[in-house]
């Protein structure tokens, strides 16, 4: 479950590491959020996967983003997750970049900023707006590839498989029903691939 949420999180991100002529600046520097945000809403929403580069970063980070959104749908249309969870991802996405345009229009944004790094806090920078909605998918592709589309339908399967087998052996079932809701409560909990390996 870890390795799949790992690699497809960091398929998605490779198109940003694709970007010629790199300019991190634009993802992660407070002073360039509002022309990074700026630019990513002026491009025109596209279903591809293939990313066309222009050269100019600034143009190239939203191309990049926008394919690696697609291609976590793409995974996640072919790995059964269930529609709700992913079918409204670049429209979202879109609103997350609004709200957090508008966080930054606010007076002051800039020392806010730098005071929540210093907390370690996660200010609304492009990077890690793209990076919290990549991990957010990416965990529902996991789920999918392990569990299936339902992670409830699949949990309560095998409660009452345990049951079922398991049933003239009350112990035994009883550890097992309790590692199984253990399991199923540290993945919905998750929010990062490594939560898995913590207990």
């Amino acid at each position: 479950m870890r390795a799949i949420w790992e690699h497809t999180r960091l398929e998605a991100c490779r198109y940003v590491m694709m970007v010629p002529r790199r300019d991190v600046d634009l993802l992660v520097s407070a002073v360039r959020q509002a022309e990074m945000m700026d630019a990513f809403l002026r491009q025109a929403p596209h279903e591809e996967t293939v990313a066309d580069f222009k050269g100019v970063p600034v143009v190239d980070y939203p191309v990049a983003i926008m394919a690696g959104l697609n291609w976590l749908d793409h995974c996640a249309f072919i790995g059964g997750v269930d529609p709700d969870k992913f079918s409204r991802t670049r429209r979202d996405f879109r609103r997350l970049v609004v709200l957090a345009q508008q966080w930054w229009a606010i007076e002051n944004a800039e020392p806010r900023c730098y005071e929540m790094l210093a907390n370690c806090q996660v200010p609304p920078l492009m990077f890690y707006l793209m990076w919290q909605s990549f991990t957010r998918l990416a965990k529902e592709i996991a789920i999918a590839a392990i569990y299936g589309s339902s992670l409830d339908r699949a949990i309560e399967l095998d409660r009452q498989h345990l049951q079922t087998t398991l049933g003239s052996q009350p112990d035994k079932m009883q550890a097992a029903l309790s590692a199984l809701s253990e399991t199923a409560a540290r993945l919905k909990d998750a929010s990062d691939p490594d939560d898995l390996g913590r207990r």
